[in-house]
């Protein structure tokens, strides 16, 4: 199961991006909702519901843990203490974990991102304090952690998650269909 947490203030496209593509991939992806209740509204007030809250994943192996990006967004994930252990729990028992734009700034709040590569959007890496900071390309991955830059990367960003948890065969026939070049 691949689960994409948001948090009041998320990046749409970012967010979107990755439901959609992964989906279309026949990826079991359900959404979660860190705040209290289901509904999650966007930094653009795109108002989403969540398919499942955090207790649902407690206590599920996930095969891979999404962070999109949008600082609101991010700074409320960062503050969910029952977030950060799930994830936490997740990484060491060998899920992925993807974070764009200025969500690595979670991975780092977490714990996570420590000898590990990574991409961000510009002027987040100053606020990171571990890992190291990979400027010239789009979407890094190392030690089982994929971050991309942001919202002009998403689509990119959900090819490549595609790209590891199913096969290439299904990013490229997934790319040509949306005439993703």
């Amino acid at each position: 199961m691949v689960a994409l947490v948001l948090a009041n203030g998320f990046e749409d496209i970012e967010a979107i991006s990755v439901i959609d593509i992964c989906r279309r991939a026949n990826i079991d992806l359900s959404v979660i909702s860190a705040n209290s209740g289901l509904e999650v509204v966007s930094n653009n007030k795109l108002r989403v519901i969540a398919d499942f809250d955090l207790d649902y994943i407690s206590s599920r192996k996930l095969d891979c843990i999404v962070f999109p990006g949008g600082l609101e967004g991010v700074r409320n994930l960062i503050k969910t203490n029952a977030l950060a252990s799930i994830a936490k729990s997740s990484y060491q028992n060998g899920a992925l974990i993807g974070a764009i734009c200025a969500a690595p700034l979670v991975l780092d709040s977490f714990g996570i991102l420590q000898n590990s590569k990574f991409t961000c959007y510009p002027n987040i890496e100053q606020e990171i304090k571990s890992g190291s900071y990979v400027s010239d390309q789009n979407v890094v991955y190392d030690n089982n952690i994929v971050t991309s830059k942001g919202p002009a990367t998403s689509l990119e960003f959900a090819f490549f998650l595609v790209n590891i948890l199913k096969d290439n065969e299904t990013a490229n026939k997934l790319k040509e269909g949306m005439l993703y070049r």
